[in-house]
């Protein structure tokens, strides 16, 4: 990995604070037979974090060893200085804007072990953030942004997204690479009714890197298929009705729409990762990988590192994200790259709050080549080989 100069990231877009109840260790019920009206329920603690894309990723490229910048809004109220300050506490390179007339979001999150987490949402200040917010003049300095959440920020999906482009564009005329996250928005809402379709056409010209998850992926380009497969699971985790050529599919669109890099997280199964050719690559910014023939036209999937306890999985995808970005920064390989972000989130769900065991990337990138056993997950698909030196499933690239 390069030593010589480190690059700087920034990360803006959606930022609360996160509110987890900790439910006792002895309580094996499910949330739904938890939380009934009527009844008290019995707590061990809470947890009170920095949550949303911003302090996830950032907080957690901290933590990596990566320089990354935060910005984000809140309100000018109580919840709003107490985010600050658990920003601060955690060193964050933070420029957190407190607006008056604005409340700070927050988040009661609903975890157990064994079982989807739910969430009680105000997005509050993330609603007026507009593409004015972004400080492009820091931005200049910056090798690059990722912005994560649009789907619980108002202004990013109304009018097709006219305003979460113009950052992008702003962006990339700034020289920077480009990174874009997703969040699974609620179907019944206006961010659900939404046109993503339309929004990311519109806006993937000007992202290097787009980094949803398969269940967000495909409410939004395949509503169809996406409440088929939701029937189809029942209570059951939606990942377990992924289909591989469904992923293979899915990237080579984003891809056509103008993404070179696209990375989906897959849950408990794993990550699938395509990229295009390394003259596409080239054309990346500031943050471009260092040694492009490492990163040229390829098509993995990573399974997911066993832990041997799931605590939660708030941030789990954040923090993958976070290694994945971080790696790319770094100089390693999209290989490495890949295992570091599996490791990374693995290493998330085993604990409530989500940068406080994150490793430096060095002792990250050890963990992950010790042996570490992963959770398998079988493709039987001709065009996907295991190899098992690599400990990784190769694809075929549709482009």
């Amino acid at each position: 990995m390069n030593k010589q100069k480190q690059r700087v990231a920034m990360v803006a877009g959606h930022i609360c604070l996160d509110i987890t109840p900790l439910f006792d260790a002895a309580d094996t019920f499910s949330l739904a037979d938890t939380i009934i009206p009527g009844n008290m329920v019995p707590l061990s603690g809470v947890s009170i974090s920095a949550g949303g894309a911003v302090a996830n990723v950032g907080l957690a490229m901290t933590k990596l060893g990566q320089r990354a910048i935060l910005g984000g809004m809140a309100g000018r109220d109580y919840f709003g200085d107490l985010l600050r300050k658990v920003l601060l506490d955690q060193q964050a390179d933070c420029t957190l804007v407190q607006r008056e007339g604005v409340t700070t979001s927050f988040s009661i999150v609903l975890t157990k072990s064994g079982c989807d987490r739910a969430f009680l949402h105000a997005s509050g200040a993330n609603n007026s953030f507009c593409a004015d917010d972004v400080d492009y003049g820091q931005l200049k300095s910056c090798d690059l942004f990722h912005f994560g959440y649009p789907p619980v920020m108002k202004n990013m999906y109304q009018d097709n997204g006219l305003s979460l482009t113009a950052i992008f564009e702003r962006a990339k005329a700034a020289g920077v690479t480009t990174s874009l996250d997703m969040t699974m928005p609620n179907p019944n809402s206006e961010a659900g009714r939404a046109d993503w379709k339309r929004i990311l056409q519109s806006v993937l010209p000007h992202v290097d890197l787009f980094v949803p998850s398969y269940e967000e992926i495909l409410f939004m380009l395949d509503r169809e298929t996406y409440n088929q497969k939701r029937c189809d699971a029942g209570c059951a985790d939606f990942i377990d009705c992924m289909d591989i050529d469904h992923l293979t599919a899915i990237s080579a669109t984003l891809k056509s729409w103008g993404a070179r890099v696209v990375l989906i997280k897959c849950g408990a199964k794993g990550s699938f990762l395509s990229t295009s050719s390394k003259d596409s690559l080239r054309k990346m910014g500031r943050g471009v990988p260092e040694n492009l023939d490492e990163w040229d036209n390829l098509v993995l999937f990573e399974e997911s590192y066993s832990v041997p306890l799931v605590a939660s999985a708030t941030g789990a995808g954040d923090t993958f994200i976070a290694a994945f970005l971080s790696s790319l920064l770094s100089g390693c390989s999209a290989m490495v790259s890949h295992k570091n972000a599996a490791g990374a989130g693995a290493i998330c769900v085993g604990t409530h709050d989500v940068a406080c065991n994150i490793p430096s990337l060095e002792m990250l990138r050890a963990k992950t080549s010790s042996g570490w056993r992963k959770n398998r997950f079988a493709i039987e698909n001709p065009h996907w080989t295991y190899d098992p030196l690599l400990s990784t499933w190769l694809g075929t690239n549709p482009s």
